[in-house]
């Protein structure tokens, strides 16, 4: 622990460093005491096409790129020191950047400290220096983790965006501070054995190891953690955590390998943090806004005993994210999450593997190859009573995070529409390994899903334009659309992906969206299969983030939108799923032609209709697969006149589910 004088040094220093921070934030206007200067490129809109998957195109682009200007840092610094912020503005006006640093790590605590505003120029890309020392967690012999998230502001309009995280540690005296650009790293570079055994070798010899040291920001000053209450509950206290990715070490059950634990009281529950772009549309799940917790449910999990180095449960948490109830004498503990899901289902089990570049394998993969990461909280289970909960927060990446919540969400609905199957999550394209999930050739970002119905086995890339860019995890709306192709595909393959679009209506065109491809979107004339394909992915989404019974419907979408004025509406775009608006029908009816947003509430509609007229997704599968050639609906382009047809042949003609299918489809204006 630093000594009172030692701290007040450092604040003296640190408020005349700030100072100046913010004082060149606001002369930003010649940009020359900040850093570098350029024109940002523009980019393209171009877009490959082939049949072998379903691409998306992902979320609008944020107006401002922004990330940490070196993601692989291992440094030791002497304070006062800075670290670089660049930021790229990418439209064609200028936007006010609101900065603020968010933290993780003292016993799995979070603190946020604004620094500031600036005006970024439009197309000038510069680098801002952070004053490390305002980090608003200061762990001293222990990793904490710190992020920029970012408030834009064009005109009237609001976006946010978050950077990567560092990793950093504080030596005592708050004089020197080491920088990892992923905590794993801290690990890798400085002694290349298993961290899990070097941890619990080092615990047994030094318990000062697990006792937080350092100092958190409340709002208005630093407070030392020792002032603090403790983290944790009855019977049990969270200790120093750790929060990092590694190789699985072979010493240890696999993820998801079955371990029971010993019979007892306690169960040991998980949480994952997570924080979407696109809250607040009038969905039911995750419509909060900032980082939040979500209970880790599905998740692949490792108990051990610190005390004893032996494994006590492996296995996979349930839909609360809990282990089953066991016997934990007092003493410390580690609970590893692994990024990978399992459901049970009645056909078989339904497993995700959740792979992102924010990781380092001690395998031998190269340096932001995409890999199942793994994160660990440690507690302390006190003697006396036994704990009837344990509730623990494991910090895996915010990317992987985000979708395993809404990979266990999905798991978690009624009539998921999954019967078995493997599904791969990467962040980067699988044949190239780029970021933006493509092959190469300069193509623009996107998020796509290949799936295969006879093998169930699926591959999804959540991709991001480049490393200043947000992945497109960050908008819970494109994951969920990417599940939903994923799980049509399972059950009866993937229609058509033919976007063709002749139309010269801007209504059912796309030639408004600007951030993202204009290759498809919400309002655009396809063909019927394609307009019906992309309209299950945003129903599935839709199902994802409301409550079916509910009356009420919303979906964000995640590119700009056109409505009736011709006004164009900025994403996330807060849109009805459940009220007809006959697109197609209204502003460019063609014949056996569809619109993505009235296929979206159509099937959004008849599979939350009363139970006796509601169509399930097992059922809706076996409509398609009824008016499919077999043995699947792979690339076809089916009629209005097929579909209902294949209704009539699975429901009968006067089944009240075959009836809902032929009214809705005239309600909702996809019967052309």
């Amino acid at each position: 622990m630093e000594t009172n004088l030692a701290r007040k040094k450092i604040e003296r220093r640190r408020r005349g460093r700030v100072a100046v921070w913010l004082c060149s934030l606001a002369a930003l206007g010649a940009l020359e005491g900040c850093g570098r200067h350029e024109e940002a490129p523009v980019s393209t809109n171009s877009q490959r096409v082939n049949g072998v998957y379903i691409p998306e195109g992902g979320a609008s682009a944020p107006w401002v790129s922004a990330d940490w200007v070196d993601l692989d840092v291992h440094s030791r610094l002497a304070l006062p020191a800075s670290f670089g912020l660049v930021m790229s503005n990418n439209a064609g006006e200028d936007v006010t950047v609101g900065v603020t640093l968010e933290s993780f790590g003292l016993e799995t605590r979070k603190a946020s400290i604004f620094l500031g505003s600036l005006v970024v120029p439009a197309r000038a890309s510069f680098t801002v220096p952070i004053d490390l020392s305002w980090l608003p967690i200061r762990s001293v012999g222990s990793v904490s983790s710190v992020h920029a998230s970012l408030q834009l502001q064009k005109g009237r309009a609001q976006r946010q965006l978050t950077t990567s995280r560092l990793a950093y540690e504080f030596e005592p005296g708050l004089s020197t501070i080491t920088l990892w650009g992923s905590t794993a790293r801290r690990f890798a570079l400085s002694n290349p054995r298993d961290p899990r055994q070097e941890r619990m070798q080092l615990a047994a010899l030094d318990a000062t190891l697990l006792t937080p040291q350092g100092d958190v920001w409340n709002g208005s000053s630093f407070v030392p953690v020792a002032a603090l209450p403790p983290v944790g509950g009855a019977g049990y206290q969270i200790r120093g955590s750790v929060d990092f990715w590694e190789a699985w070490p072979a010493s240890v059950p696999a993820p998801g390998t079955p371990l029971d634990g010993p019979p007892g009281p306690t169960k040991v529950c998980a949480s994952h943090t997570w924080k979407f772009y696109d809250a607040s549309v009038g969905e039911d799940y995750f419509w909060m806004n900032g980082f939040n917790a979500e209970p880790a449910r599905y998740t692949a999990a490792l108990l051990e005993n610190y005390d004893t180095g032996q494994a006590v449960w492996a296995g996979w948490l349930g839909p609360s994210g809990c282990t089953p109830t066991m016997d934990l004498p007092a003493g410390t503990y580690g609970l590893t999450l692994a990024s990978k899901l399992r459901t049970q289902t009645n056909s078989g089990a339904v497993t995700m593997d959740v792979e992102t570049e924010q990781s380092f394998d001690y395998g031998g993969a190269p340096p932001n190859t995409p890999v199942v990461g793994y994160a660990r909280t440690l507690f302390d289970v006190h003697p006396g009573p036994a704990p009837s909960t344990v509730q623990v927060g494991v910090y895996l990446t915010t990317v992987a995070s985000n979708i395993l919540v809404v990979g266990g969400r999905m798991f978690d609905m009624p009539d998921h529409g999954l019967s078995q199957g493997h599904i791969r999550v990467t962040t980067r394209d699988p044949s190239s390994n780029n970021i933006d999930c493509s092959s190469g050739g300069g193509e623009p970002p996107i998020s796509w899903a290949s799936t295969s119905h006879a093998l169930k086995e699926s591959t999804i890339c959540i991709g991001r334009k480049n490393t200043l860019d947000p992945s497109d995890a960050w908008s819970k709306f494109v994951v969920g659309h990417e599940f939903g192709h994923t799980v049509q595909g399972f059950g009866m393959g993937n229609l058509t992906t033919d976007y063709d679009n002749p139309t010269s209506q801007p209504l059912c065109r796309c030639d408004h969206v600007a951030s993202s491809n204009q290759y498809h979107c919400l309002q655009s004339q396809e063909v019927i299969g394609a307009g019906a394909s992309e309209g299950f992915a945003h129903l599935y989404a839709s199902r994802i983030f409301n409550h079916q019974e509910q009356s009420d419907c919303a979906f964000g979408y995640y590119k700009e939108f056109m409505d009736s004025s011709y006004t164009v509406q900025q994403p996330p775009v807060a849109v009805n799923c459940k009220t007809p608006v006959k697109w197609l029908e209204n502003q460019c009816l063609t014949a056996n032609r569809g619109v993505e947003y009235d296929w979206m509430n159509f099937l959004y509609d008849i599979n939350s209709a009363p139970s006796s007229q509601r169509t399930s997704l097992s059922n809706l599968w076996q409509v398609y697969l009824t008016a499919c050639s077999p043995p699947e609906c792979e690339s076809e382009n089916l009629s209005w006149s097929a579909l209902k047809d294949g209704a009539k042949a699975h429901y009968g003609e006067f089944d009240a589910r075959y009836t809902r299918v032929v009214s809705s489809g005239d309600n909702f204006g996809v019967n052309h």
